[in-house]
């Protein structure tokens, strides 16, 4: 990809990506969660992508899951959850967040998924007007309260009230569904 005279490259997180993950210590709580979404991702239950600029580094990433113990991101249509979409300030407004978007969207389209959602933190007006851009819409509030273990072992308690947004991708197609892919985990068993 070119993009503002910027060459890079979307491509799989591999495991020895995790630690620029924490984005120089930026979100280094979160490593816990970036290894156990990384082997999710070994076993195909999620994806996790990267925007790398050669002789730079990763500049970007998207994560993506097809289920959730969380009943409430998935519904009973055929979605994904696309989350922790991030673009360093310095690279910022120069397309990279939107072939991410548009990379995992093409991914979901190619595997039969008719929906993409995502929660966006609600005084983040510039990611709402982002996503807005990109065809997604806002369709209910989320409370946003979720959990998680640090890098330290500590139990995090988060509350970021959100709104939920959706895209529409692709007429669901009675030959080729998210249910039979073989990809794909069957989500209809989650409660």
């Amino acid at each position: 990809m070119e993009t503002s005279n910027i060459k890079y490259i979307i491509r799989n997180v591999e495991i020895l990506d995790l630690p620029a993950l924490e984005w120089n210590g930026e979100y280094k709580h979160f490593r816990r969660l970036y290894k156990e979404l990384f082997r999710r991702a070994e076993n195909g239950e999620a994806f996790m992508w990267v925007a790398e600029i050669p002789d730079i580094g990763i500049v970007g990433q998207l994560f993506m899951q097809y289920a959730s113990n969380r009943k409430i991101i998935i519904g009973t249509l055929p979605k994904a959850y696309i989350f922790s979409v991030r673009v360093k300030p310095n690279f910022r407004n120069k397309g990279i967040g939107t072939t991410l978007i548009s990379h995992a969207e093409k991914h979901l389209i190619e595997h039969g998924l008719q929906y993409a959602t995502l929660n966006v933190i609600k005084s983040n007006h510039k990611a709402i007007r982002f996503y807005e851009s990109l065809g997604y819409k806002i369709v209910r509030h989320e409370d946003g309260k979720w959990t998680y273990v640090d890098h330290k072992g500590n139990v995090q308690h988060v509350h970021e009230p959100s709104w939920r947004m959706e895209k529409q991708l692709a007429a669901r197609s009675d030959e080729y569904t998210y249910q039979n892919h073989p990809c794909i985990p069957d989500i209809s068993m989650l409660k």
